[in-house]
């Protein structure tokens, strides 16, 4: 790929934030909707049977994370990028450890994605870490069940794999961002060289004109002069 200059990559930089920022904004409605639901159907009491403490923990700490996130977008992007993944995080946890099931532990991809969309690659590979050592934890300790198990290993394999697919997605979103962004800068680039030849041309149509009108008085005069 072509070497870009400092110039093209800070406004690379910028469109990039500006995108996350947008990105931001849609995932915590979509989760703030997700979580409504969740909270009516099946924490809230009188659903037909007792949300589990450990529910309601999870369930509250992820509006504040949501709410805390979309206040601070604006201000502080990273800020409120590391705390709604940190959020989901813990809320996912909690959502283990209330329901006593293994399958809650797929749902650890979501803030990986989120990682790869709003951060980048050592955020990832932060929150693969620690997710993977959280499913570990939660499915022998909590849950008793045997480390080389499917329902501890499979999990673990797929969050493994969403983490390197995750990382592939934003390294190429990040190369086709700089490459249709240098191809604007060579567009508007080459646009104004135009604007600046046609002006020239249009100088230059301008003094032949003057030239010829200079020469035709010339002539003009030299004519009455022979007379």
């Amino acid at each position: 790929m072509r070497r870009t200059s400092g110039p093209l990559l800070a406004d690379v930089g910028e469109s990039l934030v500006d995108l996350r920022r947008e990105s931001l904004s849609m995932v915590v409605l979509f989760l703030g909707l997700i979580n409504y639901v969740w909270l009516v159907l099946v924490v809230w009491p009188g659903t037909g049977r007792d949300a589990p403490g450990a529910a309601w923990i999870g369930s509250v700490l992820l509006a504040a994370t949501l709410i805390a996130s979309y206040v601070l977008r604006e201000r502080a992007l990273s800020a409120a990028s590391y705390l709604l993944v940190a959020g989901i995080v813990l809320s996912v946890v909690c959502a283990m450890l209330a329901y006593k099931s293994s399958h809650l532990a797929y749902l650890f991809v979501l803030p990986i994605s989120l990682a790869s969309m709003l951060l980048g690659p050592r955020a990832i590979m932060v929150t693969t870490v620690a997710s993977l050592l959280l499913i570990a934890r939660i499915s022998v300790a909590n849950l008793e069940l045997p480390f080389f198990s499917l329902e501890t290993l499979f999990p673990m394999g797929l969050t493994a794999m969403i983490t390197v697919t995750s990382w592939l997605f934003e390294h190429d979103l990040y190369i086709v961002l700089v490459w249709v962004w240098n191809g604007y800068e060579q567009v508007r680039r080459s646009a104004q060289i135009s604007q600046q030849r046609g002006a020239e041309l249009r100088q230059t149509l301008k003094a032949l004109d003057e030239a010829m009108f200079r020469l035709e008085r010339t002539r003009h005069m030299l004519a009455l002069a022979l007379e």
